[in-house]
């Protein structure tokens, strides 16, 4: 690859992900419910031949060379295969967003129906969401099943056996260790969760654990003590008073979209248009502690790129490691679980019993991500098989303990990098947080150094490979067991 070709990748490379993460946040904020992915990509046909990424290979002269040769090739790959699918994109996004369905009498926008699902506290009337939304999805599987083989297709084009090649290839993650670690933790976790499920259920809900769906688990660790002590905030607000001692405030850096809207997407997610001083958060607030979980999560992304340097090349300050991106995410997530951050900021004084409730939301989160790892990496292999239904159906009723609706199968379940990247990030979320507790103090994120060294970490942006990373906040590896441990702990 040219020198010439490199200057024009990193300077349209700039504009198409820019306007591609725009567009994205428009759709998801409910800003914008018709998305034009097709008429982008077409002003950008260059990123769509596979021979620009066939040319972009490793093996430089130096190692630092090779860090930006890795990132090219990172964001060619996932840039042809976004131009693949524009259309199906196109497509699915506006279903989302404009799509309406009918339960308990009430007409309620497809994309509001989850935060529906984890505050209704009726069981049956959950049921009819639930079900409503399922029959809704269902018009728009068809699409969703053409745009999983057209990317089958894109990574055979860039010279991989499957999707899931590719991405071990390019976002430097190893499947089968995920694979084999998802079936660890399932498997060591498996009487503990269900035991203490099926306790919680009874207790809070008089429901047996054999009557209850997935849906009317995420109500449970959602409701009850957890959401009367988790209150509807000003995230604004809150995450600044939460950042300021640590001095992790990135100022204007990130915007924070927090209101509620039709077609807003439920949930809270990080778009990274313009790093470091363009960075979007939205979020439709729903209550309870999902909230604090979600907007934890995403602001761990946002701040990985509010501090990166803005001279710094494209793929530099826009491309990241998956993996980093999963860890910073997972560990301020984790905030919310630290009784003594509980303490100072929400002015919970946690006792046995809700730290109970509190971990075991967050071995059941683990274990749902760990069974979707194991489905997306089938999905991925064999996306044209009519099996899948079965094979997510058994995956998460297993991991869930609770009865699965088959037919979202493809429902949130269908993104490879997000999967794997939540599973990673979760697995390697314990190490981090020890260190920095062992070299700074308990409380990190109050201490003016942790912050400067976590600032230290982003400001070398793309730079920082998932091997300095490790030897800088002492990970030895990814694994389960680390995990499981952190759980044991936590419940006792």
């Amino acid at each position: 690859m040219s020198p010439e070709t490199i200057r024009r990748i990193r300077k349209e490379g700039n504009l198409l992900h820019g306007s591609v993460q725009r567009e994205l946040y428009l759709n998801s904020a409910g800003l914008k419910h018709r998305t034009e992915f097709e008429k982008i990509f077409r002003s950008y046909d260059e990123f769509g031949d596979p021979g620009l990424f066939l040319s972009a290979k490793n093996g430089s002269e130096t190692e630092s060379e090779d860090v930006y040769v890795t990132l090219i090739r990172r964001f060619l790959a996932e840039y042809f295969l976004a131009s693949l699918t524009a259309g199906f994109s196109d497509k699915i996004l506006t279903f989302e967003a404009e799509t309406k369905f009918t339960a308990n009498g009430q007409e309620t926008a497809l994309r509001s129906g989850e935060s529906k699902l984890i505050s209704e506290r009726s069981k049956r009337k959950r049921d009819e969401i639930a079900n409503g939304m399922s029959l809704a999805f269902e018009k728009i599987t068809p699409v969703i099943r053409r745009r999983l083989g057209v990317i089958t297709e894109g990574a055979e084009r860039l010279g991989f056996g499957n999707y899931v090649e590719l991405t071990d290839d390019t976002d430097h993650m190893d499947t089968r260790k995920l694979v084999h670690e998802a079936g660890i933790l399932l498997a060591d976790t498996d009487y503990v969760s269900r035991d203490m499920l099926g306790w919680f259920f009874n207790k809070k809900m008089e429901l047996e654990l054999e009557d209850a769906s997935v849906h009317d688990m995420e109500y449970l660790l959602n409701s009850a003590e957890l959401k009367g002590l988790f209150p509807k905030t000003d995230f604004a607000a809150f995450s600044t008073r939460t950042l300021e001692e640590s001095g992790l405030n990135p100022g204007n850096n990130i915007m924070l979209d927090l209101g509620r809207r039709r077609g807003k997407a439920a949930g809270a997610f990080c778009f990274i248009p313009n790093p470091p001083g363009e960075i979007v958060i939205t979020m439709y607030p729903a209550g309870g502690v999902r909230d604090y979980e979600l907007f934890f999560s995403s602001l761990g992304n946002a701040l990985s790129f509010a501090f990166t340097d803005a001279d710094d090349n494209f793929e530099i300050r826009a491309v990241r490691s998956k993996t980093q991106v999963g860890a910073y995410s997972a560990l301020f997530r984790s905030l919310i679980y630290e009784p003594k951050w509980l303490k100072k900021y929400l002015r919970i004084d946690a006792d046995a019993d809700f730290m109970k409730l509190l971990h075991l939301r967050r071995l059941m989160s683990t274990r749902l991500a760990a069974a979707r790892v194991l489905y997306v990496a089938e999905l991925y292999k064999n996306p044209d098989s009519a099996e899948l239904p079965a094979i997510f159906t058994e995956i998460m009723e297993k991991a869930s303990h609770c009865r699965v609706d088959e037919r979202e199968y493809l429902r949130k379940n269908n993104s490879r990098p997000a999967s794997f990247t939540a599973f990673n990030g979760m697995l390697l979320e314990p190490s981090i947080n020890r260190f920095m507790k062992e070299k700074f103090d308990e409380e990190w994120w109050r201490i003016q150094a942790a912050g400067d060294f976590l600032k230290d970490l982003w400001r070398e942006g793309g730079k920082l490979t998932d091997k300095a990373l490790s030897q800088r906040a002492g990970i030895k590896e990814a694994a389960a067991g680390v995990v499981i441990r952190s759980f044991e702990q936590g419940l006792g």
